[in-house]
């Protein structure tokens, strides 16, 4: 996806209240003093256009604006190699499958950038069709979906599950026991 516009400014300040960076009209995360919120402007389509991504860091503020092919689902503020959190946008297109797509954007020099995350291998994609899950655990990212066989329906898999969990470090979706436990 791509980029189309960015700037930084500081929240708008309207009655004595922060309206434009405490009100989400989407979906929204929040971490330590960054939060986020990503709406899809009015009067464009569900399934594909464009999400404006409002990215608050203490009383600054940056406006992204990303093409989307999908409707925006969730939203995540996780660990990242320094201080600031990365940001993971999930949206989900439409039909039988309803395969998601995922956003990141990186903190870099003030700001957050656009950058890809890795897809899962070949090897990691049998199988596949689609209807996946995303949780995250102890501030991991973990992707669950179901395996086809060969003469499974959509909506019959036979194969099991599979379970991936996203190494931002390493640029990997590697494998992970079906439902891990957190320390709790």
């Amino acid at each position: 996806m791509t980029l189309l516009t960015a700037g930084l400014s500081g929240c708008a300040v309207l009655n004595g209240r922060e309206e434009s960076c405490s009100h989400c009209q989407g979906i929204s995360a929040q971490t330590g003093d960054v939060s986020a919120c990503v709406t899809v402007p009015a009067g464009e389509p569900a399934s594909i256009g464009t999400m404006e991504v409002t990215i608050r860091e203490g009383k600054a503020q940056q406006l992204l604006q990303l093409e989307r092919d999908g409707t925006p689902e969730s939203i995540w503020l996780l660990p990242g190699a320094g201080h600031q959190p990365v940001l993971v946008v999930m949206t989900r297109s439409a039909g039988s499958g309803s395969y998601p797509v995922l956003q990141r954007l990186e903190p870099v020099y003030g700001g957050y950038t656009e950058s890809d995350m890795a897809a899962l291998t070949h090897e990691q994609m049998q199988g596949y069709m689609g209807h996946d899950r995303f949780e995250v655990f102890d501030g991991q990212l973990y992707r669950y979906f179901p395996r086809y066989r060969a003469r499974d329906t959509n909506v019959n898999p036979t194969g099991g599950e599979a379970c991936y969990r996203y190494d931002f470090s390493r640029e990997h979706w590697f494998q992970c026991p079906p439902y891990p436990q957190s320390g709790g």
